[in-house]
């Protein structure tokens, strides 16, 4: 008979790899577990579906909230919050911070816990969900469409983001985890796809596989300022829908581009300013790079600046 164990070793050993999570769906609906088959054919579709974003995303998202309540999610790496924000879990691991263009970074640090990260950066729907009220500058109107809620929420300062995770750590009323911003370290971590050794952790970009090279075709930032030696793309001076563009190895959509993201980190020596990480809409493609942030003032807020969402133990 065959064990579950090695069908999660299967799945462990390929992150992002989905044939072996639909064989094991295949077996797991056998077995008489349909609701947990029914979830991983969902987030296959959710992954590699043709369309990016839209109604049928918005279905394929209301889909897994209501399997959620009934299905063991710790099978799979995946979390859903009260207010269906979709969250990734990054595995602890030691990682090499600040490399890039083929040099490894010199700074080992220790990510100790496993922790959880926002699928996509903090929508406007998802933010309207949890306080009520839109501060985006890129209204509908704006971004001429009918529904802005799959675009990113901009224009929250640091400030801002503290009260909304305050909210969501009371909506969901959990003692073993709380929400926040990731840390520097954590977000890069992340960017590159949870990678570990010296050399995995030497490239700029991680969308699909590592690279140097970043044209606006894989991301949503200046395509007059690609990075490395790829080709020019278009410049749209706004943000995209989040997942317009594919995932890193981890399933992690808009890392690179679309909107800079607040961490939990302050920026040295004053330890007043926050760093922000990934680059935007308006940004040139060197920005976007793993490694690089930027820090501003914790009240500053921009229509180019979003946040996105952590799940760690206290």
């Amino acid at each position: 008979m065959v064990d579950e164990r090695a069908f999660l070793a299967m799945i462990r050993a390929q992150p992002f790899a989905w044939e072996p999570r639909l064989v094991y769906a295949d077996w797991l609906e056998e077995q008489g577990e349909t609701p947990r088959a029914q979830f991983l054919r969902l987030l296959n579709r959710f992954y590699t579906g043709p369309a990016a974003h839209g109604g049928t995303r918005e279905m394929l998202i209301r889909r897994i909230s209501n399997l959620s309540a009934n299905v063991a999610l710790s099978a799979e790496p995946y979390h859903l919050t009260s207010t269906s924000i979709l969250m990734r879990r990054v595995d602890a691991g030691t990682t090499w911070m600040g490399g890039g263009n083929g040099v490894p970074g010199t700074s080992r640090v220790e990510i100790p816990n496993d922790f959880y990260l926002g699928v996509f950066p903090v929508t406007q729907g998802e933010w309207r969900c949890v306080m009520g009220n839109q501060p985006s500058d890129f209204s509908p109107v704006v971004l001429g469409v009918t529904d802005a809620s799959r675009f990113p929420a901009e224009s929250v300062s640091w400030q801002d983001v503290q009260e909304f995770l305050t909210r969501l750590n009371g909506l969901e009323g959990t003692e073993a985890w709380r929400y926040r911003l990731p840390t520097a370290a954590e977000w890069e971590y992340a960017c590159r796809a949870a990678a570990t050794s010296a050399e995995d952790c030497s490239f700029d970009f991680y969308i699909g596989g590592p690279t140097n090279d970043l044209s606006s075709w894989s991301a949503n930032f200046d395509g007059r300022r690609p990075a490395g030696h790829a080709s020019r793309g278009p410049h749209f001076r706004r943000p995209s829908r989040v997942g317009t563009y594919p995932p890193n190895a981890l399933g992690l959509f808009d890392m690179h581009g679309n909107v800079w993201e607040w961490t939990d980190t302050a920026a040295a020596p004053t330890r007043i300013l926050r760093i922000l990480c990934g680059g935007a809409w308006n940004s040139y493609g060197r920005h976007c790079r793993a490694a690089n942030f930027a820090a501003t003032t914790p009240e500053f807020r921009s229509n180019d600046l979003g946040f996105r969402l952590a799940r760690a133990p206290r």
